[in-house]
């Protein structure tokens, strides 16, 4: 991992967001409040945020409904923005399950 790579990390740390450190088992787990890096022997990550996509859903049928409309959008804006000629359309939030999830939920 170059330098810049690791002022990305610590930035992110200051920022506020949560730093992850690798075990020798692959898992990943959340650092404390206080570091202290060792770049020379652990890897360390920025904790991925879920994915998080909206659709619009159609309720009763398709009807003249574009197909454009089941794209997957950013925000529920633009989701919104494409829906809003339609009465019967309203964009739904999907989150994608990652494994912090996944184990919250015991999903396997």
């Amino acid at each position: 991992m170059g330098t810049e790579d690791k002022i990305i990390i610590m930035q992110a740390f200051v920022d506020g967001k949560t730093i992850q450190r690798d075990l020798p088992n692959g898992a990943w787990v959340d650092m404390n409040d206080s570091p202290v890096w060792n770049w020379r022997d652990v890897n360390y990550r920025i904790k991925p945020e879920p994915k998080i996509i909206y659709v619009n859903d159609v309720a009763g049928g398709l009807g003249s409904f574009s197909s454009r409309s089941y794209l997957a959008f950013n925000t529920y804006q633009e989701a919104l923005l494409q829906a809003e000629p339609y009465e019967t359309v309203e964009p739904i939030q999907y989150i994608e399950l990652t494994d912090e999830i996944k184990q919250k939920l015991n999903i396997k």
